[in-house]
């Protein structure tokens, strides 16, 4: 009864994650248009790490830096 019970809710955490991980190249907003009309500048956050920032001025999007092999770019 518990492993099944464990294997319902790991299934479902997996199409839920499988879910949220959406790509899109347009700004679903108010003043929706196409994200490669922005540019980007770097943000260098704390431990040294960067980050693409676009501000949007409603919204933000943000992503990190990352180096060839995936790892992300930190000085």
């Amino acid at each position: 009864m518990k492993k099944t019970l464990f294997y319902k809710f790991a299934a479902l955490c997996v199409l839920t994650s499988a879910a949220a991980c959406t790509s899109t190249t347009r700004d679903q907003g108010i003043d929706s248009h196409e994200l490669t009309s922005l540019s980007a500048s770097v943000w260098v956050d704390p431990d040294g790490c960067k980050h693409w920032v676009v501000d949007d001025i409603i919204e933000g999007y943000m992503s990190p830096v990352l180096n060839l092999d995936g790892t992300p770019d930190c000085l």
